[in-house]
């Protein structure tokens, strides 16, 4: 499963077709920084650079947007924490020995959530993937909202740095 994995997701031709997909992540976070400098805000560049991170890896893998909605994106955030926690949790009573089973049956309902929690998410990631897919005429990486070209970014970049030159 690893070997399969990794030749799908980082093939050649995997790598050759998220190209677009990053260059249309990268050139929506460079419009949301010159955004914010224009109207001077403070922008916490970690969690934008993590948005940008995760949306290339979503889009690449299941072919929709995981930070469109920042709520949908703590909840993700939340929902790993909360599993990697429990993995730990689950991994110790393990190693109880003859007690590893009272270990998980205390552990049990809170696994139940979190399975139930991740059933949710991906009927909803799989969801929207049949809807753009029917939108687009089963063309799924067509999205109408990405329609940036590179001068749009360049022009902005410019008159940006015509406004810092005259202290606008």
């Amino acid at each position: 499963m690893k070997k399969l994995s990794v030749t799908e997701l980082l093939g050649t031709r995997q790598i050759e077709r998220s190209c677009t997909v990053r260059h249309q992540e990268i050139a929506m976070f460079l419009r949301k920084m010159i955004q914010s400098a224009r109207k001077t805000e403070v922008v916490d560049v970690g969690a934008e650079l993590m948005k940008l991170t995760n949306n290339v890896i979503c889009r690449v893998v299941a072919s929709t947007s995981c930070s469109e909605e920042d709520n949908e994106a703590k909840r993700i955030k939340e929902l790993l924490k909360r599993s990697a926690e429990l993995i730990g949790k689950m991994s110790f009573a393990n190693s109880l020995g003859p007690l590893k089973k009272f270990g998980f049956w205390l552990y049990r309902k809170e696994a139940k959530d979190l399975n139930a929690r991740h059933d949710e998410l991906m009927e909803k990631l799989l969801r929207k993937h049949e809807e753009k897919a029917k939108n687009n005429g089963g063309d799924i990486d067509r999205d109408a909202n990405n329609d940036f070209k590179s001068e749009e970014l360049g022009e902005e970049s410019l008159s940006l740095q015509a406004n810092e030159g005259t202290g606008i």
